[in-house]
């Protein structure tokens, strides 16, 4: 398996030489996170493996139902890497907070880039980024409060200004990412990589609000902007 695009996610925390106290929170953080993806994305892939499994009991043709059969059977060997493979891409996102991130993100962006403007040669490509900006522009607009807090207490954790909600390290947008890398590992078709996309929206981006609230209340009793409130001019 070619593995060259596992790269971009090669940043760990034991490596981000990050001050001490900076660390331990992003660990803590990187903790909050573990739990919450393993859990909603086991749900995300067993409610795949039940809709692959009806569609191969509801072929009726036998080229249609080798076909589902054939899809269920591979989601059977790969799905172990694809919740390990994703927590790869957080844990690089939430390491990379404290320097610049320019390479990954110019090569992150190229790809869009090439994705937008090859869509008449390979829909797929296109749909892919259409569909990461649809969900993503959904969960920012469904939980904008909560992210505009979490990148105050960003930036005050990295040194620098305060954290657009593109910027954050697991905000929507980096999830997508993230998502995009992992879903590699599953080796799927154009059609059952849209509906792993909207099993991620259906099972993690519309419980998006639970992780900003426990990683909010995470960094609110270590100290981290403890007293911010939001005042609307």
């Amino acid at each position: 398996m070619d593995n060259s695009h596992h790269q971009l996610y090669s940043n760990t925390l034991t490596r981000s030489e990050v001050p001490e106290q900076v660390y331990i929170l992003c660990d803590g953080l990187l903790k909050i996170n573990s739990d919450f993806f393993e859990f909603y994305l086991h749900k995300l892939l067993d409610d795949f493996e039940s809709i692959l499994f009806k569609h191969t009991e509801s072929g009726l043709a036998n080229d249609s139902h080798s076909e589902h059969f054939s899809h269920l059977r591979n989601l059977k060997r790969t799905r172990h890497d694809f919740i390990p493979q994703f927590l790869v891409g957080i844990e690089h996102h939430i390491a990379s907070i404290c320097k610049s991130d320019m390479h990954a993100n110019q090569k992150l962006a190229a790809k869009s880039v090439h994705y937008s403007t090859m869509d008449l040669v390979d829909p797929k490509l296109f749909d892919e980024s259409q569909i990461q900006f649809e969900i993503s522009s959904r969960c920012e607009s469904q939980n904008s409060f909560d992210i505009f807090l979490l990148g105050q207490r960003f930036g005050v954790l990295a040194g620098r200004p305060a954290f657009e909600a593109g910027d954050l390290p697991f905000g929507p947008r980096k999830l997508c990412l993230c998502l995009q890398e992992a879903i590699q590992c599953l080796d799927l078709d154009a059609a059952n990589t849209k509906q792993i996309y909207l099993l991620f929206e259906r099972h993690v981006l519309k419980n998006y609000s639970e992780l900003l609230f426990n990683c909010n209340t995470y960094l609110i009793a270590n100290g981290v902007l403890s007293n911010l409130t939001y005042v609307s001019f």
